[in-house]
């Protein structure tokens, strides 16, 4: 239950930072109002999982980035809701990408995506998207619709390419995406969220590399998020496609305009990026506890420090 402000620990039921104060001004049991040099790391109401700020969240991936490396993020989505879409938008409005792939199961081997806007709402309409999801209610269907005309205008912007072609069954997809440059450079990937969240394949004939596909897919480093509203309406599901064969480490991050979600990978580049605020994923993520807002005294000081 303790929050982490970078060189001290807080115990918001008493008030007090419970180690020393490193800048020497006070004594070690001090009130949390004489602080003004600690800036908020991350907070774990719970004493579970960890939870940092979108800020943050950004600022360690440009940093990572400044180093002369690239990186692929992978954006678990669930088709019919538009969190997993309106993640990415806010994802290449604050980080550089070189491409942006999405995933179209009924892709051909050398169809790609509209490269003008012209042809985006000649094609994303909301009667083809009522067509593809008929259960959503009107109004849902023209927030579906927005955002895929948002996604699909930034594909316009940078080098794009389609993934997932055949229903993940074509097994040479990847090979020719790389002989063709589509993974040159950091790669902001859209793709369903079981492609980067579970390690079973779902039919016959698919790729196994495509689970998850941010491990076996992509010319650098990559890591995935998933909003976690994504992960609350389907996750019992996905648990039946999860092993416990290769660990993954992760942090939620508090996105203020979409709301929390999920950064997860392989222990060793997220050590890299995120420092030791990682904590290794439960095999079911059922049991992966959520994070909880920090107390309100808590919000107003972090707005103060940061």
């Amino acid at each position: 239950g303790l929050c982490y402000y970078g060189a001290r620990y807080l115990a918001p039921w008493l008030t007090r930072w419970i180690s020393p104060d490193s800048a020497g001004a006070v004594d070690g049991l001090n009130l949390y109002v004489y602080v003004g040099n600690n800036p908020l790391k991350y907070i774990d109401p719970m004493g579970h999982f960890p939870l940092i700020s979108w800020g943050g969240f950004v600022s360690d991936i440009n940093a990572y980035k400044a180093n002369q490396r690239d990186l692929n993020i992978w954006v678990g989505d669930a088709h019919d809701t538009p969190q997993g879409k309106y993640l990415v938008i806010n994802l290449a409005t604050e980080i550089e990408f070189q491409n942006f792939i999405m995933e179209n199961g009924a892709a051909k081997a050398n169809e790609r995506p509209e490269r003008t806007s012209d042809g985006v709402l000649a094609r994303y309409t909301r009667e083809a998207i009522q067509a593809l999801h008929p259960h959503l209610a009107p109004e849902k269907i023209q927030v579906l619709t927005s955002a895929i005309v948002d996604v699909q205008i930034l594909a316009t912007l940078l080098n794009t390419d389609y993934i997932g072609r055949y229903e993940w069954r074509d097994r040479r997809e990847y090979e020719r995406m790389r002989r063709e440059g589509s993974f040159e450079g950091s790669s902001l990937v859209l793709v369903g969220a079981a492609h980067v969240i579970t390690d079973i394949k779902f039919m016959k004939g698919q790729n196994p590399k495509a689970f998850p596909a941010f491990k076996y897919m992509g010319e650098n480093p990559s890591i995935a998020v998933t909003p976690k509203s994504v992960i609350d309406k389907y996750g019992t599901f996905l648990d039946t496609r999860r092993t416990s064969l290769t660990p993954y480490f992760g942090v939620w991050v508090e996105d203020p305009k979409e709301g929390t979600f999920l950064v997860h990978g392989l222990e060793s580049v997220m050590r890299e990026i995120f420092g030791n605020v990682i904590e290794k994923i439960p095999t079911k993520l059922a049991d992966l506890s959520a994070p909880e807002v920090a107390h309100p005294i808590l919000q107003r000081r972090r707005s103060m420090t940061l």
